[in-house]
C-alpha cells in the first residue's frame, strides 16, 4: 500500500495529473495493438480516481504542481471526465480482447451517470459489445439513444444498418437451423395410417409371442405314478 499512500499525499493537481498519465500511456499502449497492457492502465487511472478529493471552486484560480508549472485548478467535472473517457477506453480495449460482457459493464458505468460528456461514445461502445454478444435488441436501443443526442451522425447511422443486416442474418440462419432439425423445410412429414388388429401385433408383438399363446397345457398336472394312485385315493 505504499504507493497508494504516496499518491494520496500528493496534491489534488498533482493527482489529476498522474492520472492523466495513466490515460494517455494507455492510448499509447491501444495504438500499439497492446490491449490487455493499456486495459491495465486505465484501470489504475479509475482506482487512483477514488483518492482524489478536489475543492469546489467557482472562480479561475490557478494553481500550482509540484513542477511549479501553473495550471488551472482541477474540479470534481474534471476528475469525473478523465474517469468517463477511462471506462469508454477500457470498453474497446475489452471489445478488442473479445470480453463483451465486461466491455458492457464498463461502458454501461458512464450510461448510468447521465450527466458524462461521453454519453454517445459510451453508447456506442455498449451497442458494439452486444451486437457481438448476439444481443441485437439492446444494441439497436443503445444506438437509437445515441441517434437522439446526435442526430444524423454518419457512423450511428451506418451501425444501426449494420446491426439490422447482421440481426437479419442471424434470424435467418436460426430458422434454418430450426427447419433442418425439426425436418420441415421443404416437405411435409407425413401421417403414418391408422393401424389394425393384425397390424397392431405384427408390429409391437415380439415374434416370440404367438407361440405362447398356442401352447395348451395339460388338464391334470402331470406326477408320477405312485403319488397320482396316492392322490387319486
Amino acid at each position: 500500500h505504499t504507493e497508494e499512500r504516496a499518491f494520496y499525499e500528493l496534491s489534488e493537481n498533482d493527482k489529476f495529473l498522474r492520472c492523466e498519465q495513466y490515460r494517455k500511456i494507455g492510448n499509447y499502449l491501444f495504438s500499439e495493438g497492446q490491449y490487455e497492457t493499456a486495459a491495465e492502465h486505465y484501470r489504475v487511472a479509475i482506482a487512483y480516481y477514488e483518492y482524489c478529493f478536489p475543492e469546489e471552486s467557482n472562480d479561475e484560480e490557478v494553481s500550482r504542481t509540484s513542477s511549479s508549472e501553473p495550471i488551472k485548478r482541477v474540479t470534481q467535472k474534471d476528475l469525473d471526465h478523465l474517469r468517463h473517457a477511462c471506462l469508454c477506453n477500457s470498453s474497446l480495449c475489452l471489445i478488442r480482447l473479445k470480453r463483451y460482457r465486461l466491455a458492457v459493464e464498463a461502458a454501461s458505468k458512464v450510461i448510468n451517470e447521465q450527466s458524462s460528456l461521453l454519453m454517445v461514445k459510451a453508447l456506442y461502445r455498449r451497442a458494439k459489445a452486444y451486437t457481438l454478444l448476439d444481443e441485437y435488441d439492446s444494441s439497436l436501443m443503445d444506438l437509437q439513444s445515441a441517434l437522439k443526442i446526435l442526430p444524423s451522425d454518419v457512423l450511428i447511422l451506418k451501425e444501426i444498418s449494420h446491426v439490422k443486416q447482421r440481426m437479419e442474418r442471424y434470424h435467418s440462419k436460426a430458422k434454418i437451423m430450426s427447419c433442418t432439425m425439426l425436418n420441415t423445410c421443404s416437405t411435409t412429414m407425413p401421417i403414418p395410417p391408422p393401424l389394425d388388429n393384425e397390424s397392431i401385433n405384427n408390429h409391437f408383438l415380439p415374434s416370440s409371442m404367438p407361440a405362447l399363446f398356442s401352447i395348451h397345457l395339460p388338464v391334470e398336472p402331470i406326477l408320477p405314478q405312485g403319488l397320482l394312485d396316492w392322490v387319486k385315493h
